[in-house]
């Protein structure tokens, strides 16, 4: 069969397509095992802060906070991260959406949300009562007015089936050091997950967090 310039364009164009694909299957298949087979660290040795309202915060400092927090404060943790949400205002639904995914898969253990997302979802039974923590002080509130982070959950959205009211958050506004990670604490109010599945060493983080911020 004659190869004519024609032919050999066709030729040269099918291979190339060809190689894309295997090279992007390739690397498809590799990210699937290598997500898969990566170790973990178990749910009680690990913390995660989810930061809502602040998209332009600096993941490389909060990076090294949450290690250097890991390494000094908390050596018992294989991992402390921080994970930056979608901004609220002209992507608002996307960050509820966000958040909806995270907090039904049991996602995050530490939250800083504005306003209307901490009631939103304090409301609906996703965050943790803090009132015990501070009566034994686990949790350190000087210089904090917690009376705003109360919340009243309705009887249809309590697991005790019954209307419970308690301290769900704890107002940020005077966490001013937050600033350093470009973050903004005004009306933003951070909370503990309801099923984080490591309650103690996640209050001991915000513990932490709101006595070095203030």
């Amino acid at each position: 069969m004659k190869i004519t310039k024609k032919k050999l364009i066709n030729h040269l164009r099918y291979t190339i397509v060809i190689y894309v694909l295997i090279v992007v299957l390739s690397i498809f298949l590799w990210d699937i095992v290598y997500t898969s087979t990566a170790y973990r660290a178990p749910e009680n040795k690990k913390v995660e802060w989810y930061i809502g309202g602040n998209a332009l915060a600096n993941q490389e400092k909060l990076k090294e906070f949450m290690e250097e927090t890991r390494i000094n404060i908390m050596p018992d943790m294989e991992e402390l991260s921080a994970v930056i949400l979608f901004d609220s205002g002209m992507q608002d639904i996307y960050s509820d959406m966000q958040i909806t995914t995270f907090v039904i898969s049991e996602q995050g253990d530490v939250y800083l949300l504005t306003k209307d997302k901490f009631l939103n979802f304090a409301r609906a039974g996703a965050f943790l009562p803090l009132d015990d923590y501070i009566e034994n002080s686990s949790l350190n509130i000087d210089g904090i007015d917690v009376k705003r982070g109360i919340v009243t959950i309705p009887a249809s959205e309590s697991p005790t089936k019954t209307e419970i009211t308690s301290i769900y958050g704890i107002p940020a506004t005077s966490l001013k050091k937050l600033s350093q990670f470009d973050i903004n604490p005004n009306d933003m109010y951070l909370a503990v997950l309801y099923k984080n599945k490591n309650d103690d060493n996640s209050v001991k983080f915000l513990n932490y967090l709101i006595n070095t911020m203030q």
